[in-house]
């Protein structure tokens, strides 16, 4: 294994400077939230929520005003 400015201490170790891993110029720019696409395993974990919540207020272990508070995070979530 080999890479640029990387030195090399042991047989099985490989350091690499972190100023040179850090430089801004080679990153590419962060995505804001809202423009990072949900795929179908976000709609399938938010599903799974949303009908493990209506469990819970079918059986009585949560009231009314606490599974709309829920819900209501729960479909504001990112």
């Amino acid at each position: 294994m080999a890479a640029d400015h990387a030195v090399r201490r042991r047989k099985d170790w490989l350091i690499f400077p972190l100023a040179a891993a850090a430089a801004p110029e080679s990153r590419a720019p962060a995505l804001a939230p809202q423009a990072v696409e949900r795929g179908e395993r976000y709609y399938l974990a938010q599903e799974a929520r949303l009908k493990g919540l209506k469990r819970l207020r079918e059986q009585n272990l949560i009231d009314e005003q606490e599974y709309q508070a829920k819900r209501s995070e729960i479909l504001k979530a990112w």
